[in-house]
């Protein structure tokens, strides 16, 4: 009840020093010795994970009134260097983007369990008044000394709406999540509104010139969807195949000002798609230019209606994947189109970029197309341009 609360936010009084000391220790079982001892928890139940904190413990505040960031990144440390659970309450949190860095250098770490009251309750909102062109949440791992992965393990992230100032100067590099080095972690739904960046950005980071595979991002799952209103993408990938694995249930993509996911990687589920008012493409594959960062492949994305969006689906360097069960809903001259002619421009465009392959694939789409406009007004279904690279495909 309430006593208990308050009677452990009394024993966690993390603002003093030797609070302070032991949340940023290495030794995370003499830490949590100690945090068990002020609780009165038994010493047999002392354990990783046995301990459950939260963001009230460290005097985060979630009114909206106050800027939290330094508090919020206290409680993450705490939970990360001591592999506890870790709860935010539902509220608002104003916070600071470029701050908010997870980094434990080259190796391998455990993200511990991060809950929260879902994304209708819990809103991280960028501060205007402090905010940067810089993710808000970033995870890394350090600077690979090899090809192997070193990465950020397991965990949990709950369900988040973060949202953008609403004012100030364009920063596209002011992303929702910011992620490199991670294997499957499970995250709540994520929504983004009004940001000036991306969603979740996958920065370009190899080992050497070509490898991604130490600063992968694989078998993250989104079994709550992910969804943004206003921003650059919901997704930009700008790692290649250092994207590898993803699921994802659920994609809802609005106004965006670039399009929808940028970057496709390789071996990801991504299926139920619901997208409106789109400009760009709003499906990239991320390879239209020089693309040395592996083979898009063996991709399943499933399921979409894809109304009023100003392009479709632009692919390059495209194998052994699976598009199918898209629907087109063509729309005459409706914001944010102001030209007299129907979106999609193009539904679907391949192998228009440098040294282009497109095979072994198959993709299924269908388009209605309502009166409004002429059909000399109607765009392009699909453009095969160079044909002789598009080969031993079904469409």
């Amino acid at each position: 009840g309430a006593a208990a609360v308050n009677s452990l936010n009394s024993a966690l009084n993390v603002k003093s020093t030797e609070d302070r000391a032991f949340a940023s220790s290495a030794a995370s079982s003499a830490a949590s010795s100690v945090l068990a001892n002020k609780l009165g928890i038994a010493a047999a139940a002392n354990e990783a994970n046995s301990i459950r904190v939260a963001t009230t413990d460290f005097g985060v505040d979630n009114t909206g009134v106050t800027n939290c960031t330094t508090e919020l990144l206290a409680f993450y440390n705490y939970c990360i260097d001591n592999n506890v659970t870790g709860r935010i309450p539902g509220g608002t949190y104003k916070l600071t983007p470029g701050v908010l860095v997870f980094d434990r250098g080259y190796i391998d770490h455990p993200w511990p369990h991060i809950q929260t009251d879902g994304y209708a309750k819990t809103i991280f909102r960028i501060d205007s008044a402090t905010e940067v062109d810089a993710p808000l949440l970033r995870w890394a791992n350090g600077t690979s000394t090899s090809g192997a992965g070193r990465l950020w393990q397991g965990g949990s992230l709950g369900g988040l709406t973060i949202q953008g100032s609403g004012v100030g100067s364009a920063m596209t590099g002011q992303h929702g999540l910011s992620l490199s080095g991670m294997v499957s972690t499970v995250f709540g739904r994520l929504v983004f509104k009004n940001i000036k960046g991306s969603g979740i950005h996958v920065p370009y980071k190899t080992f050497g010139a070509t490898n991604p595979d130490p600063h992968a991002c694989m078998s993250l799952k989104f079994p709550e969807g992910l969804e943004i209103d206003g921003g650059e993408y919901l997704v930009r990938n700008d790692n290649g195949v250092g994207l590898t694995g993803w699921v994802v249930d659920g994609l809802r993509i609005t106004r965006t000002r670039s399009g929808g996911w940028y970057g496709l990687g390789a071996g990801s589920r991504l299926s139920m798609w619901v997208c409106g008012d789109v400009r760009g493409w709003v499906i990239d594959d991320g390879a239209q230019g020089t693309f040395n960062l592996g083979r898009i492949e063996r991709n399943l994305i499933d399921v979409g209606e894809f109304d009023n969006c100003e392009n479709g689906i632009r692919l390059n360097n495209f194998r052994f994947n699976e598009v199918r069960r898209i629907r087109f809903a063509h729309k005459f001259q409706t914001l944010p189109n102001t030209a007299a002619n129907y979106w999609p421009r193009v539904a679907i465009s391949l192998a228009g970029g440098t040294a282009p392959i497109i095979t072994g694939n198959l993709i299924e789409v269908q388009h209605r197309i309502p009166v409004g406009g002429t059909l000399a007004d109607v765009g392009q279904l699909i453009n095969a341009n160079s044909s002789t690279n598009v080969v031993r495909n079904e469409v």
